[in-house]
């Protein structure tokens, strides 16, 4: 018997996110027949393949399975009943024309309309502007907050003060005329000279090259890392609390990690677990982790060396927004590995590759910290065919210009060669980049189909056999983070040894 209540339930989600059958299969690994026979009622399917669909759509499987929105629906609602998201996007289009006229650049207004075309239906952009409110705060009252979370690539989130970080590829722009120029093969703005437009007025630098399909899950899935100092940690709460006041929130009694940090996790409830929520402020986080893990999380966590940043500003009378970290003699000492005292570059196996494959531009000192932390699996067999996990490719990899250092690399790589042969669609490149990042074809080993697909657009079977070896790879937006403040930290420890010494080392790791 045919189940056309599943067929049209999925039709309704595929084509809601505006999706042909396949590339929708193309995302989700299956053949677009497969997706027919699913939305005809032909066929329904298999377990695994539902969690790959639930991943995607933003729903549960219990949703799927049930063929209507629940919980997660309700949610939706009731934040946007609050928050007034129509406001919220009218803020982030305003920002756009506050930075570059009331006719923007094709390219920004593109990555913008993308984004919004894809989360509009979400309540994301409400966390966004949590995460701005947060930023806000903090900077008046002189603290530091961090997001660690991909919600950094977002170029809504930067429009919105979320973060800095501009996710568009490398660029040129004259705040004067208005004059954008995008500079290719260019992984970081920090590495374009400076220059003088046509007009006379000096130029601003941008663009960190972060694609927006590199992203797209952490919308999905709401589940965000609030990094803060200490001196801001109980306001950045009570912050929080507020922001959702009329919503039901609840907390976990426990982290559920062995991390020395101090950390909160907020739980967002639908509007019907209103009484829940009252009559169960704290709930236990050993009994509950699953059975609330579709709801969107917050964690807020406290960060004791966050304050040596706070306490170079204050011993220094400086401050991080206005330290000129790309000034001559700072790359260098990295390329000297004179880190000491420099968190992320400062142990001594570091030391060593920094020495051995010294960092000749920034984008150079990006891939090297960025593959210091990506995991592979060897290819040494034992019993059972086990593979066996090790940490860190870089001698294997970094003097390959296009080995990836990021997940974004793999998309970028895959997508340059779609477009170079006709195919101007993402589906393909993101389920491969998808698959590389959470180490299936390292475990399992890449299909034949999608092997035969990469070498019919041109990827070299050397970078396929890099993509098998994959155990895990970060995201750029991390490597940016970690590198900026490492350059403002050697800006410090070269201007200020005797205050950096005194704030910042006792905070780094044990060599």
């Amino acid at each position: 018997m045919k189940d056309y209540s599943f067929g049209n339930f999925l039709r309704e989600l595929r084509e809601r996110r505006g999706l042909s059958q396949v590339q929708f299969g193309a995302l989700v690994g299956v053949s677009n027949k497969a997706v027919s026979k699913w939305e005809n009622g032909s066929s329904m399917p298999k377990s695994p393949i539902l969690f790959r669909l639930s991943e995607f759509l933003g729903v549960t499987v219990d949703d799927l399975l049930a063929c209507k929105y629940r919980s997660s629906e309700s949610n939706r609602k009731g934040i946007f009943a609050m928050k007034k998201q129509k406001e919220l996007w009218k803020n982030v289009y305003d920002a756009l024309r506050e930075r570059y006229g009331n006719t923007p650049p094709l390219a920004m207004v593109n990555r913008l309309e993308s984004e919004k075309a894809e989360i509009e239906g979400t309540d994301f952009i409400v966390y966004l502007n949590l995460l701005a409110v947060l930023r806000k705060n903090a900077e008046e009252s002189g603290h530091h907050v961090r997001l660690f979370d991909g919600c950094s690539g977002f170029y809504t989130a930067y429009l919105l003060g979320v973060t800095d970080l501009d996710p568009m590829p490398p660029h040129y722009f004259c705040p004067d005329c208005g004059t954008v120029e995008f500079v290719p093969d260019t992984t970081i703005w920090w590495d374009l000279p400076q220059k003088t437009c046509a007009c006379g007025c000096d130029m601003q630098r941008d663009g960190c090259g972060l694609p927006f399909e590199a992203y797209r899950p952490h919308y999905q899935r709401i589940n965000l890392s609030i990094w803060v100092d200490t001196g801001f940690y109980s306001a950045a709460e009570t912050i929080i609390r507020d922001y959702f006041a009329d919503t039901p929130l609840v907390t976990f009694d426990a982290c559920g990690t062995h991390s020395p940090d101090e950390w909160i996790t907020f739980i967002v409830l639908p509007p019907d677990k209103q009484e829940f929520a009252r009559n169960n402020p704290v709930i236990s986080f050993e009994e509950n982790r699953f059975t609330f893990k579709e709801h969107p999380y917050v964690h807020l966590v406290k960060r004791n060396d966050m304050d040596s940043y706070r306490m170079l500003e204050q011993e220094t009378n400086t401050s991080f927004d206005r330290i000129p970290y790309l000034e001559t003699g700072i790359l260098e000492a990295f390329a000297a590995a004179d880190t000491e005292g420099i968190p992320e570059f400062w142990t001594k196996y570091i030391q060593e590759i920094l020495l051995e494959y010294p960092p000749k531009s920034y984008s150079d000192l990006l891939r090297i910290n960025s593959m210091l932390l990506v995991s592979r699996y060897s290819h040494t067999q034992t019993e059972g065919n086990t593979h066996h996990c090790t940490r860190g490719y870089i001698h294997d990899h970094i003097k390959n210009p296009s080995s990836p250092a990021f997940r974004d690399d793999i998309f970028l790589h895959v997508q340059s060669r779609m477009t170079a042969h006709g195919h101007t669609d993402t589906g393909f490149a993101y389920a491969v980049m998808r698959d590389a990042y959470r180490g299936i074809y390292g475990k399992n080993g890449m299909d034949d189909a999608t092997r035969a697909h990469l070498l019919e657009i041109g990827v070299s079977p050397d970078y396929i056999d890099t993509l098998t070896d994959i155990r895990y790879i970060f995201f750029k937006y991390r490597a940016v983070l970690d590198v900026r403040d490492a350059l403002i930290l050697m800006w410090y420890k070269r201007h200020y040894p005797e205050i950096f010494e005194q704030t910042v080392r006792i905070h780094a790791p044990v060599k």
